[in-house]
């Protein structure tokens, strides 16, 4: 389904201060890619005029305007914000919207998500209304953080809940938590995959949550858990089925995705499907489908890192540099 869904030591950002997105900020030079099923862009350059992108191709063949703030990332990659679908905020870091200054929750945010490479993330835990201060303070440029999509207790048209998931999903959204695939075989993995795959869900992973001994579950218990989770991705995969990349952060305290990404490339999901699930699928399948991509009129939603993804996925915890509608979020390169 793919092919359908294609139609720390760091300069942290002042909280409040935007100046990429009051003018025309160029990277160039860098590898570009622009989605999972193109080729990338050698040498190449994107023009940025107040948050959206105004021109992507190979240097000589893009105007740069001249009062452009020119960045050079030669020998790095770009790649389009990176979406988390499944995160649970935990009551601290609301608490924090609360009383917190801009820089403290700033901060909070960006080692959680941001020096993730993650510019979008779906709440999946709480209502809206207990994230209306985290989210207007975000959207009202005091504090630096992701894009927050509340799912809540709400759920979305054609979101349903699978059997055994923990927490809210729905039609058009799938959760192999934790608890569930515990104790089933693999026929019956293999005939949900084909189930959820035949009917177009998505199938959000959460690797990190099934892995974690939470609920009283010891670690072996976890760990079938995780096995049954892999299977039933890679079934799912094989058949087509479109995967859209959610941990489970914040349901359990582990926010770094780096183990999510190797154990999709270990089971063998193609470097193709992990980027589609980490950009553009869920940005169709959440409504946001100006997100997702790096062509012009999408949001500068963009993620630069070392390395190639599509040759070796742990290429996305390489983060350098985070842009969310051409502001800065995290960076490393002192640029």
């Amino acid at each position: 389904m793919l092919a359908m869904a294609l139609l720390a030591g760091c300069d942290r950002p002042v909280p409040g201060e935007d100046p990429e997105a009051r003018g025309v900020l160029a990277l160039e030079g860098g590898l570009i890619f622009t989605s999972a099923m193109a080729d990338p862009i050698e040498d190449g350059v994107i023009v940025i005029l107040d948050g959206v992108i105004e021109a992507v191709g190979p240097r000589g063949q893009v105007r740069i305007p001249p009062a452009a703030r020119r960045v050079p990332i030669s020998g790095l990659s770009v790649v389009p914000g990176l979406w988390n679908a499944d995160v649970g905020l935990p009551d601290q870091l609301l608490e924090m919207a609360d009383a917190a200054t801009d820089e403290e929750l700033t901060e909070a945010l960006e080692e959680r998500f941001t020096r993730h490479g993650f510019t979008t993330i779906v709440e999946t835990s709480q209502g809206a209304g207990a994230l209306t201060s985290l989210i207007e303070r975000i959207e009202a440029g005091g504090v630096v953080g992701p894009r927050i999509i509340a799912l809540g207790s709400s759920l979305p048209a054609g979101i349903e809940r699978t059997r055994g998931g923990a927490g809210p999903t729905g039609a058009g959204m799938a959760g192999t938590q934790a608890g569930a695939s515990e104790g089933l075989g693999s026929e019956v993995i293999a005939a949900r995959a084909a189930d959820l795959a035949d009917r177009g869900i998505g199938l959000i992973p959460a690797l990190t949550r099934a892995g974690y001994p939470e609920g009283g579950a010891t670690p072996e218990e976890a760990d079938r858990r995780r096995e049954s989770a892999l299977e039933e991705v890679l079934a799912f995969h094989v058949l087509g089925g479109d995967l859209v990349f959610g941990t489970g952060s914040g349901y359990v305290p582990q926010y770094d995705p780096s183990t999510d990404y190797m154990l999709l490339d270990d089971i063998g999901v193609s470097p193709e499907g992990v980027f589609a699930a980490l950009t553009w699928i869920p940005a169709v399948r959440f409504g946001h489908d100006y997100t997702g991509l790096i062509e012009p009129g999408m949001v500068a939603d963009l993620v630069v890192i070392e390395g190639d993804p599509l040759a070796d996925p742990s290429a996305y915890s390489l983060v350098r540099w985070v842009l969310k509608e051409g502001v800065t979020m995290f960076n490393l390169l002192g640029r």
